[in-house]
């Protein structure tokens, strides 16, 4: 798999993928604080077909299209939780816009450092 490196499917016969991890980043803003950065990466097969529901001995179930292939991300960019003083709100915009640029970069790049 292109954005999650080190993964392989070396049999037809892989399903059920599920790849979590937090790969936290020192923050630009926020000295000495880091960003965690949880990435959930699965993979969905979906295939439509056609079931005739007739009775039990005649009932039939067909494809209807090719099977299709699909990845999901879930993020979840966030401060530290366990932080014991307030942020400072005018740099709020300016922290969100770096949790906004690491969840991109994320996605467009993959499970990276």
């Amino acid at each position: 798999m292109q954005f999650v490196p080190g993964v392989r499917f070396d049999s037809p016969d892989c399903s059920d993928f599920l790849y979590q991890i937090n790969r936290p980043r020192a923050s630009t803003l926020t000295e000495g604080e880091p960003v965690n950065r949880l990435s959930k990466w699965s993979a969905a097969a979906s295939q439509t077909v056609h079931l005739n529901l007739l009775p039990i001995s005649r009932q039939t179930l067909a494809p209807v299209s090719a099977v299709k292939i699909a990845t999901r991300l879930e993020l979840d960019i966030s401060t530290r939780a366990y932080r014991t003083s307030p942020l400072d709100h005018s740099t709020i915009p300016a922290i969100f816009d770096e949790l906004l640029d690491l969840g991109l970069e994320i996605s467009e790049r993959g499970d990276i450092d």
